[in-house]
């Protein structure tokens, strides 16, 4: 072998050897760099998701009878039928608009039957039936008994209810009595005897009840506690009819307490007048607050004449032309007057603002809206009307079987809603929940 080519083959031995070393001290000096190095985790792509459409919310709950049949509205859509089978004559709305009392009457013997059912349509439910309501009390000679002034407790599903006697002649009597029915477990639960009830008023906050009977206003607990430590006593008013009169209080706005005006013994004599009284919540005697002469009786028969910030008072007096009075405003801390209109008028009610009222003149549907301080405008031709809030309401347009339900407001023109048939149109209408 030639010594240079050893020389030559070793040299290359080497430098191979040295490559290989270098190599592998490259490759643990990489290990090295990557067992010590700081890594930021990069976060996971979210998996896209779909934005949930937001809830349609009512613009009121509307309950009507249509033909014997109930109807809901929310005022986003058509209205759609809840029921079939007719026989329904009056319905009745919680206040969060998710139930619907109804109350069927047979016409031929006057008896009654309370069902319920949801405004989705479910769940339609018998909860008194005819012989339900005739064991309530000892008939004693009556046919039967039915309810007469029914409502859902504010906030709640409980019903209550007074109830009458039905004769075989004519004639209308109350037991002035009071039930609580819980329409959603059925339990029915006596709150006040005969005598002891009567037609109730809810305080604003929910606490309490007024009762009024032909003789007497009360306040008692919402559950009918504590019966008999507040009342007003008061000679009845003759109607000159087979029917008592019972008067119409308003509550003050903070619940403390009661204003009622009780019309002359004798409505129809030459001279009349009536009483203005105050009925404290918490205890103390009621106080007169003022006494005037005028009709009382007639304007009162189915809205309050105090508005419902106690300080004014509708009423009328007649005027020198004959058959014809005077709509007359008075200011109850200071006594001012205002004759604001004449007429054949027919008093309507005060809107929840206690500015504006409603009535009509000679006797017709063309409801006039009345304003303190500024004369009347026409509003609508029709009746029956339900403020919804304080510058919104409701009311019928037409005549019997070619009825519309009416959505209309303060300066603003009205809209139909609905079309039902027959000749008496119940509904009732509750403001969607917040």
């Amino acid at each position: 072998m030639n010594p240079g080519s050893e020389s030559t083959s070793n040299a290359g031995l080497r430098s191979g050897a040295d490559a290989l070393v270098a190599a592998r001290k490259d490759e643990e000096e990489k290990k090295a760099a990557l067992a010590t190095a700081t890594f930021t985790p990069v976060p996971p792509t979210p998996t896209p998701t779909s934005t949930p459409e937001p809830t349609a919310v009512p613009v009121f709950h509307l309950v009507f009878a249509d033909g014997g049949d109930a109807w809901y509205s929310d005022g986003l859509g058509p209205a759609r039928r809840l029921t079939g089978g007719g026989g329904i004559g009056e319905v009745f709305l919680s206040d969060d608009g998710r139930l619907a009392a109804l109350l069927l009457r047979n016409p031929v013997d006057d008896t009654a039957e309370l069902q319920a059912i949801r405004t989705d349509g479910s769940d339609r439910r018998t909860l008194l039936r005819a012989e339900d309501f005739d064991r309530l009390h000892p008939l004693e000679g009556f046919l039967h008994i039915t309810p007469s002034r029914l409502a859902f407790v504010p906030g709640t599903h409980t019903l209550l209810f007074n109830t009458r006697a039905v004769f075989e002649g004519p004639g209308l009597a109350k037991f002035d009595d009071l039930f609580a029915l819980d329409s959603d477990s059925g339990a029915l639960t006596p709150l006040l005897p005969p005598g002891s009830g009567g037609d109730f008023w809810f305080s604003p906050d929910g606490s309490r009840l007024a009762l009024v009977r032909p003789d007497s206003i009360g306040v008692v607990g919402a559950d009918g506690s504590d019966p008999h430590l507040r009342s007003l006593s008061f000679l009845p008013v003759i109607t000159y009819s087979e029917y008592s009169y019972y008067p119409v209080p308003v509550w003050s706005p903070d619940s403390s307490l009661l204003r009622v005006v009780i019309p002359s013994q004798d409505p129809f004599a030459s001279r009349t007048g009536g009483d203005v009284w105050n009925i404290p919540a918490g205890g103390s005697p009621p106080t007169l607050v003022r006494e005037l002469s005028g009709d009382f009786f007639r304007p009162q028969a189915a809205a309050a004449l105090v508005s419902p910030d106690l300080a004014w008072l509708a009423f009328t007096r007649n005027s020198s032309a004959p058959g014809e009075s005077q709509l007359i405003l008075t200011l109850l801390v200071d006594g001012a007057e205002t004759a604001y209109d004449r007429g054949t008028i027919q008093w309507t009610g005060w809107a929840p603002d206690s500015r504006h009222f409603v009535y009509s003149r000679e006797g017709g549907a063309a409801l006039q809206l009345g304003q303190l301080g500024s004369p009347p405008s026409p509003l609508a031709a029709g009746t029956g009307l339900r403020w919804l809030d304080g510058d919104t309401f409701l009311y019928l347009s037409g005549s019997p079987g070619s009825w519309s339900i009416m959505l209309g407001g303060l300066g603003e023109a009205a809209r139909p809603l609905a079309a039902p048939a027959g000749d008496f149109v119940s509904f009732d209408v509750a403001a969607p929940s917040p």
